[in-house]
């Protein structure tokens, strides 16, 4: 069966090859205009943070706070924060860091893996808020409203079910990665992510081929891929593009599928604890929606199109990334000088 879907998507793309080529176009602007500039320096940071000295320091003083949160999952209190910051799949690319360096076991790997579901503060507060919305504080309320339900979700999720903890290892006894190696596996992941809006933005080009309504067209365009998403549910809203986000996407879930290899067999409930999370994101904005009303009246949607703007945010990242750079650079020029 999926290999005859396979052969009919293909005699479509070489029927309307135009239309795929245009939609494919599109998928590469919104790489370049939202994706990269948004995620791209803060999956260096992340990548070169697990696998640094920065872990063993996380661990150690946030241990308190995260054994409160999490219980026995407290090891995984990292890697949330990991995906608070990277967004997306770095919770999945962190939680494999963890397994490899022995600071949890498989089972609790695989169900954090259910759980660490995060979109990054670049991309909601810059990219859909400032970019799409006009609004910076419209995007701080929406990202605010994606972490209280991922962590409403996890905790839950982590309490239900307790597992015996993993030893946790001596910050020491982590094999630190070079910086310039952490970019090129910031590099892989984002090569990935790319990939998956550039096809799901070509599968909902041939939406309009089907001639459904605009609100039902719109509506599985969200379900797809949450870039392509937020542009057409804007309209409908602040919380229900919060549930947009929250749900993140057909596509982000496939790439931290692909990420996640063997720590995520069972897409089903994955799929489940998503919508959950993306009905939390829709009441929590709700909320605040009607605690903070002038963020709405603020918003003004200028444009059905990603906006290619410098933001600070990326900016600041981007600084603090190439002194990062240099130090580590001038670091291992000093030992090699030594040796």
């Amino acid at each position: 069966m999926v290999t005859l879907f396979i052969l009919a998507g293909c005699g479509l793309f070489l029927i309307f090859s135009q239309e795929a080529r245009n939609s494919a176009v599109q998928g590469l602007m919104l790489c370049g205009q939202v994706v990269i500039p948004s995620l791209f320096v803060f999956l260096c940071l992340c990548q070169w943070l697990m696998t640094s000295s920065g872990i063993g320091w996380l661990t150690r003083y946030g241990k308190p706070l995260f054994r409160l949160l999490l219980g026995s999952y407290w090891q995984g209190g990292t890697a949330w924060l990991m995906a608070v910051i990277g967004g997306y799949p770095m919770g999945a690319v962190a939680l494999k860091q963890l397994l490899a360096q022995g600071m949890i076991t498989e089972e609790q790997a695989k169900r954090l893996t259910c759980f660490l579901f995060v979109p990054s503060p670049a991309f909601v507060i810059t990219a859909v808020g400032g970019g799409l919305l006009n609004s910076a504080y419209s995007g701080v309320l929406l990202w605010g409203s994606c972490i209280i339900a991922s962590l409403v979700i996890t905790v839950v999720g982590c309490r239900v079910k307790q597992v015996k903890s993993a030893a946790t290892l001596s910050p020491l006894s982590v094999q630190s990665m070079h910086f310039t190696e952490g970019v090129a596996s910031a590099c892989q992941v984002m090569l990935q992510i790319c990939g998956m809006v550039v096809l799901f933005r070509v599968v909902i080009g041939f939406l309009p081929l089907l001639s459904l309504p605009v609100g039902i067209s719109d509506w599985v365009a969200g379900i797809l891929e949450v870039t392509n998403g937020c542009v057409v549910m804007s309209r409908y809203g602040l919380p229900v593009l919060a549930a947009v986000l929250g749900f993140g996407g057909i596509s982000a879930h496939w790439q931290i599928k692909g990420l996640a290899g063997e720590l995520l067999p069972s897409y089903s409930r994955y799929s489940w604890v998503r919508v959950l999370q993306g009905l939390l994101s829709y009441m929590t904005a709700h909320a605040f929606c009607l605690a903070f009303p002038n963020a709405v009246s603020t918003m003004a949607i200028e444009t059905a199109t990603a906006k290619a703007e410098v933001s600070w945010l990326p900016a600041i990242g981007l600084m603090i990334t190439c002194m990062i750079f240099l130090y580590s650079l001038q670091t291992g020029t000093k030992k090699e000088c030594k040796k």
